[in-house]
């Protein structure tokens, strides 16, 4: 059986036809995608290869849909056999192929190798923000037993529509999901991103120190998704976040030490931060979703001196030795009073004589 998968594996993925058959769209997709996994997963090792990391990558869109939790796990499975999308910069898509297509880092722009990441088809700063209102506490960190290959097949995917007569699920939202469910992911989940596979590459690219790599990470919305990891339930998740507030505040200690090429100023950002580290008292610690909310949606504020409320954070932030995790506080309430309307003009009417 294995040999067979192993063989069967190989041809799928080879053949000429299979980049168009796994195309976005296409009605072939998904049959191809659970096959190709299923006869990945029953082969085990023998099945991994550089090459095949690439053309799952190349599939890959880094999202929570069905599909793309199928390409997870034959991710997870080459990463458990030393091929880890870590090779690529986590890169997906055509930006997967484009690095595997040159021995070096193909970098026109001076934006450092992972550029990918803040383009239009990676994760720009509009959908950072999406994904932190919408981050999905509930799930559960996927795992890969790298001893028993069988037992790792991929996420039941429906291959049929449902009938005339059947009722539809009650789907859960985004903070309630906990991707372990046999039924498709609800339509609330489908365009989030993965965290168990975005925070990774968020940590990749703070740890590159490409100076574009780093102000994108801490200013493009990549920090203020971290934050919300923090309240996560799972601690695996919690101790990706982690990793990330990590490298972000040694990025803010260089910066005000000068020893870093990046220009910014990110002094109340370090406050911020440093606030937030001092209210931990255990580690990994599952911060309340009313603090890492707030935190989280700061990091905008903080780090744009112009912002209308950086002088009310900023104080409120220095009033208190950290943040108190039994005081939830809303940046509305943080702002400046609004000025008073003037009083309507006294009019006189004036009769003719």
């Amino acid at each position: 059986m294995s040999t067979s998968a192993v063989h069967l594996h190989k041809q799928l993925l080879l053949h000429p036809q299979f980049p168009t058959a796994v195309q976005k769209g296409r009605a072939t997709r998904k049959a191809a995608l659970v096959c190709a996994v299923t006869c990945l997963h029953l082969g085990g090792p023998d099945c991994c290869s550089p090459t095949f990391l690439v053309t799952y990558l190349s599939c890959y869109s880094g999202t929570l849909h069905d599909e793309d939790r199928v390409l997870r796990s034959a991710l997870m499975m080459m990463e458990a056999n030393n091929l880890s999308p870590k090779m690529l910069d986590y890169a997906w898509g055509a930006a997967a192929q484009a690095k595997a297509a040159s021995s070096s880092i193909i970098n026109t722009s001076g934006s450092g190798a992972f550029g990918w990441l803040w383009t239009f088809s990676g994760v720009p700063s509009a959908r950072f923000q999406h994904n932190m209102h919408n981050f999905p506490l509930g799930m559960a960190m996927p795992k890969a037993d790298a001893g028993v290959w069988s037992a790792t097949l991929p996420p039941s995917v429906n291959m049929t529509a449902p009938g005339p007569r059947a009722r539809p699920a009650v789907q859960p939202a985004s903070w309630a999901w906990t991707g372990e469910e046999a039924e498709a992911c609800p339509p609330s989940v489908q365009t989030l991103i993965d965290p168990t596979y975005l925070l990774p590459a968020i940590a990749g690219a703070l740890s590159s120190g490409a100076v574009h790599d780093v102000v994108m990470g801490m200013e493009g919305g990549a920090l203020a998704y971290a934050v919300m990891a923090t309240a996560s339930k799972s601690q695996d998740v919690r101790r990706l976040g982690y990793q990330v507030l990590e490298l972000a505040l040694q990025h803010v200690e260089e910066v005000q030490e000068k020893k870093s090429g990046v220009t910014r100023d990110w002094t109340s950002l370090g406050v911020l931060l440093k606030s937030l580290r001092d209210s931990i008292t255990q580690p990994l610690q599952r911060i309340p979703l009313p603090v890492a909310s707030f935190v989280a949606e700061s990091v905008a504020v903080v780090t744009k001196p112009s912002h209308a409320l950086f002088s009310a954070v900023t104080r409120y932030l220095l009033s208190r030795p950290f943040l108190d995790h039994a005081e939830v506080r809303l940046l509305a309430s943080l702002a400046p009073p609004p000025a008073p309307l003037p009083l309507p003009c006294a009019t006189t009417s004036v009769s003719a004589a």
